[in-house]
């Protein structure tokens, strides 16, 4: 915070605004909101094959991908499918996840765009599969697997909370100027978020002093902040960058100003 202007009469500081906080909450905010859209928008799948026996040798299948986004719909000629597998992605932070494969003439063809947990699920899916393909008398198969439920629940979670988070960085107000004027005998105080700002007013005569606060951090080291104190006793922080000659240089400003008398140091 800087003094911009100084007169008998009025005394303005202005302050930069915190955009290298304001950067790594956003850092911090925005993959927990994409994690989420990810997880519904894509994750969020159900598969539906079904197969048709033309012929005791000839089965033909289609396979249903929905998505929020959309379906996706994969023909399987008569007598390209050969057999179901499950195919594992391995983990060893996370645990192995698991999702059904059509193996066919030309290639594979996962049920599901995404690995998902529960082996035995896929492994029942693929033994349903490959016994209707031995099973000449079975004309007709249909197999689902739906993960929207979860993909939903956990990305609605992470979605939510990103975006609050985010929503409260953006508008998240901070104090940039002061003016304080004897000829209206009030201090004008404007906060702005990245959104929107305000204007609050204090009697100048509710002022009691601008103060230096001064401590420690965790490493042992002087830290020093700079307050307007208020008659009532409530004080008003007031964002000074710098070493302690920055606030001191801010706080005697504003008491010489007001003429008042701060405490000393």
């Amino acid at each position: 915070m800087n003094i911009i202007k100084q007169t008998p009469t009025v005394l303005t500081l202005r302050g930069r605004r915190n955009t290298s906080g304001f950067t790594f909450m956003m850092l911090l905010n925005v993959p927990f909101l994409l994690s989420g859209l990810t997880a519904i928008l894509i994750l969020g799948e159900v598969a539906i094959l079904t197969c048709t026996r033309l012929e005791p040798s000839q089965v033909a299948c289609k396979l249903t991908n929905g998505r929020l986004l959309g379906k996706q719909v994969t023909q399987i000629p008569a007598g390209k499918l050969q057999r179901a597998d499950v195919s594992v992605a391995k983990d060893d932070d996370d645990g192995d996840t698991y999702r059904v494969v059509l193996v066919t003439e030309t290639g594979t063809i996962p049920l599901t765009w995404a690995y998902s947990s529960g082996q035995r699920g896929k492994r029942q899916k693929a033994e349903q599969i490959n016994a209707f393909l031995a099973n000449p008398e079975q004309t007709t198969l249909t197999v689902r697997q739906d993960d929207r439920w979860f993909a939903y629940l956990v990305g609605g979670i992470f979605t939510l909370i990103g975006a609050g988070a985010t929503w409260g960085t953006v508008t998240a107000k901070s104090l940039t100027t002061l003016v304080f004027d004897k000829l209206s005998g009030h201090l004008s105080m404007t906060l702005k978020s990245w959104v929107a700002s305000e204007t609050k007013q204090i009697p100048l005569r509710d002022i009691r002093a601008a103060e230096v606060v001064e401590g420690t951090d965790s490493d042992g080291d002087k830290t020093y902040s700079t307050q307007l104190t208020l008659r009532s006793g409530n004080p008003i922080r007031l964002p000074v960058v710098g070493g302690s000659e920055d606030h001191y240089k801010i706080a005697d400003a504003i008491n010489t100003f007001l003429g008042l008398n701060p405490k000393s140091r």
